[in-house]
């Protein structure tokens, strides 16, 4: 009696164990196919990204020549900290307070 309480409860454990067998598996086939089409999604958006990265003017589309974005020149020229019209190693002078 007791050998065939053990059986009867394996071969129930045995179904219980089947039964969540298949749904771990057609819940894996939904998630491949979820990761397929999110894998796809992400392509097609880096693609969008690289497109649209790129910089535009008037030789890769359609704006006119006006609408360029053009860069400043960096002067080669260094910067001095001088006063304007100063010169370089000059002293320089200015009007002493008078005491009237």
């Amino acid at each position: 009696m007791i050998l065939i309480k053990k059986v009867y409860n394996n071969i129930k454990y045995y179904f219980v164990l089947q039964k969540k067998y298949v749904e771990l598996e057609s819940n894996y086939a939904k998630l491949l196919k979820e990761n397929s089409e999110l894998q796809k999604q992400l392509f097609d958006l880096e693609k969008k990204i690289e497109i649209l990265s790129v910089k535009k003017d008037n030789h890769n589309s359609s704006l006119f020549h006006s609408n360029d974005i053009v860069k400043k020149n960096k002067s080669l020229r260094k910067k001095i900290n001088l006063f304007p019209d100063s010169q370089k190693g000059h002293k320089g002078y200015t009007l002493k307070l008078s005491n009237n």
